[in-house]
């Protein structure tokens, strides 16, 4: 692990009651992740400074559908 990395588990004003699991460096979470949001949505996937980029799966409550593919800057992108 990279000096100033760990793993974590996280939730605070920045994540407005999400939870979330994976590599933090320097407070920030990039990488892989797991992120749970509050209205029940999860993701699991890439992530960048807190928002989902690159390879990822977000499945939504609710209905149980889902969305597996790219991400970029927090949106679907493919």
């Amino acid at each position: 692990m990279a000096k100033g990395s760990r793993h974590a588990c996280f939730a605070g004003a920045r994540s407005a009651g999400a939870r979330f699991a994976g590599a933090f460096a320097d407070g920030v979470l990039s990488g892989t992740a797991a992120i749970a949001y509050r209205r029940g949505d999860r993701y699991h996937g890439e992530v960048l400074r807190f928002r989902r980029h690159g390879r990822g799966e977000c499945v939504y409550s609710g209905g149980g559908s889902s969305y597996a593919g790219e991400w970029a800057d927090d949106k679907r992108h493919g």
